[in-house]
């Protein structure tokens, strides 16, 4: 595969002449090399003794390999070697360069960018170079042991089994550099390609298969480090169960968060980036981006910037709804109330709007669009349309919804179809002591809505009216709510209906009805105390007539 810091100029930018003349170098040089290889190697059958220099560089390499390995370097071996290692830090100075130069001739181009991501960088950095490392620090071990060695100044043998371990570990870590190194760049690679093919989930998936290889390959590290300092991994296992039990049982939730933060990374049921919704026993509809999915908790900033830390272990019995995988699918869903007078002109709008929606490449055809009649009330039909749209984001999603609402609207308006007017009415009854009763009712009586202010609330409204008499006979001013709904639904005036007036006028009988027996059952009181105070002003005549 090839990242986008590999393309180089001479992909973008070539011509037909520059293509030939690069390919013909480089078909010069291949075919240089393999005549040279094969000229060597007929030689090397007719003559053996010219590859005896060869032979022995490759016994020489092979035996202070191993005595560096042993430990059993002596004086005979300590010039060659120093040279040896001087020579490979020497060669990895012009090596480097003269590489990075032969890419830039093959590839003709000379962007760091394309030496940075290309294969021959990534071995020069992350598999030569550990290895470099590796070695060195063993020659100076080796070197250091056989000086302390011929000076006696400590123990030789307990220096040697310190060295041995030393060297030991060097040659691990080296082992896993590399090996977390390629897995690094194989996993990058492949998510790339995937995000390339937009399949997203599973590049999302393989991000947390990553994870879970470099925590793998890390404990295969650790065992290994052990091993090689001499810990017996056994006893140490039989150790962790019997203490794991005791710190399980005190830090279980601990190990529940741990556990489930790599059950994360394995399933990929959210990365992050995306925006997830769901609700927990302590707050209801939390909805946020996550930011980060750490191995005890995860990191979600909600809609309002706020931040939330939720433990890992929550999330195994949560239903969470993950919002960035819904993909391109946008549902629009709407109801709209059009007026009853309409009803016959209600059919042609709705099939030239079925048509247009079906005539609209916007518009999801494998999915259902469905624009129909779904209720019939007094206060007009109700229509129902629902479909889906195919949309990048959610701003091109609000976008293409506007502009099909805006042509349902020209649609009804071309069919003479206009929009069902919001309905209510206000009645305040009062008596002497102040307002008694106040309601709002679904009533199609506009000069009702007169005796309120449309910008008046429902707790103020009871200073509007003085009687339910006056808010009867009211009048709706010029400008009011009544005008204004009329000139943006309906364009005509609304007129009472009959219906409305009987129940208005069964609901002053019951409110004159309710202050009768208020009134009545105030009289009543006061009879009852007047009648109170004439007995004790009679018991307290009688108590002075007899202390008399």
């Amino acid at each position: 595969m090839k990242f986008p810091s590999m393309l180089s100029s001479f992909e973008q930018e070539s011509t037909p002449e520059k293509t030939n003349k690069l390919r013909l170098s480089r078909g010069v040089v291949i075919v240089s090399a393999v005549w040279i290889a094969f000229t060597v190697a007929i030689a090397a059958c007719v003559n053996p003794k010219l590859l005896a220099p060869v032979n022995g560089a490759v016994s020489f390499s092979a035996r202070l390999a191993r005595k560096l390995a042993d430990g059993t370097i002596d004086s005979e071996f300590i010039l060659p070697a120093m040279f040896c290692i001087v020579a490979l830090l020497a060669l990895r100075f012009f090596m480097q360069p003269i590489a990075k130069r032969l890419f830039f001739w093959w590839t003709d181009s000379t962007s760091e960018k394309a030496w940075n991501a290309s294969a021959l960088h990534w071995v020069f950095d992350n598999v030569y170079g550990p290895l470099e490392v590796s070695l060195v620090a063993v020659a100076a071990l080796r070197f250091l042991e056989a000086g302390v060695k011929g000076a006696g100044w400590v123990h030789a043998a307990l220096f040697g089994s310190v060295v041995e371990k030393l060297v030991a570990c060097a040659l691990v870590v080296a082992f896993s550099r590399v090996v977390m190194s390629w897995q690094e760049r194989f996993f990058s690679q492949k998510a790339f390609e995937l995000e390339l093919e937009g399949k997203e989930l599973q590049a999302d998936r393989l991000v947390g298969v990553s994870k879970l290889s470099k925590l793998a390959t890390s404990l295969v590290v650790v065992a290994l480090g052990l091993k090689v300092l001499g810990v017996d991994i056994g006893a140490l296992v039989t150790f962790g169960g019997i203490s794991g039990l005791a710190i399980g049982l005190a830090g279980r939730q601990i190990l529940e968060n741990a556990f489930m933060g790599l059950m994360l990374y394995a399933t990929s049921p959210f990365m992050p980036g995306d925006e997830i919704k769901f609700s927990t026993n302590q707050e209801r509809d939390i909805q946020g981006f996550i930011i980060d999915i750490g191995l005890f908790r995860t990191s979600i900033r909600s809609l309002h910037r706020e931040m939330y830390y939720i433990p890992n272990s929550l999330f195994s019995t949560l239903s969470v709804l993950n919002i960035t995988r819904r993909g391109k699918e946008f549902r629009i869903k709407h109801e709209v109330k059009v007026r009853l007078a309409d009803t016959s002109r209600v059919a042609s709008a709705l099939t030239n709007f079925r048509a247009l929606l079906k005539s609209d490449p916007r518009v999801m055809r494998s999915l259902h669009r469905r624009v129909f009649i779904s209720e019939i009330t007094p206060e007009g039909l109700t229509i129902m349309m629902s479909f889906f749209v195919e949309a990048v984001n959610k701003d091109q999603f609000y976008a293409t919804q506007q502009d099909f609402l805006q042509k349902f609207l020209e649609t009804c308006k071309k069919n003479n179809v206009r929009l069902a007017a919001p309905t209510r009415a206000f009645t305040q009854v009062v008596d002497e002591e102040g307002p008694l009763v106040f309601s709002t009712q679904k009533e199609k009586d506009m000069e009702l809505a007169g005796t309120v202010d449309i910008n008046t609330t429902t707790d103020e409204a009871d200073e509007v009216a003085p009687s339910s008499k006056s808010a009867n006979e009211a009048k709706p001013p010029a400008g009011g709510l009544t005008a204004a709904l009329a000139d943006m639904f309906l364009g005509e005036k609304v007129i009472k209906e009959e219906g409305v007036v009987e129940e208005e006028e069964n609901l002053r009988r019951k409110t004159e009805k309710r202050l009768e027996e208020k009134r009545a059952l105030k009289e009543a009181e006061k009879l009852l105390k007047a009648k109170a105070k004439e007995k004790e002003r009679a018991e307290k005549e009688k108590e002075s007539a007899r202390k008399a």
